[in-house]
């Protein structure tokens, strides 16, 4: 019996890492997500931009 109550807590012990290491994997996911679209947006602006000034002239 005590085995297997050592063995259930190793196993939540290491879910709860992989939970948090699946966590922090999202994090870092959407940050560089964000980061990119903002480039794109930027770029985007900076597009859009030169257009309409090229246009307006």
């Amino acid at each position: 019996m005590e085995r297997i109550a050592e063995k259930l807590r190793a196993d939540g012990f290491v879910s709860a890492c992989a939970l948090a290491s699946l966590t922090v994997a999202a994090l870092v996911g959407a940050l560089s997500l964000a980061v990119l679209v903002g480039i794109i947006i930027s770029v985007v602006v900076i597009i859009i931009r030169d257009r309409l000034g090229t246009a307006g002239a």
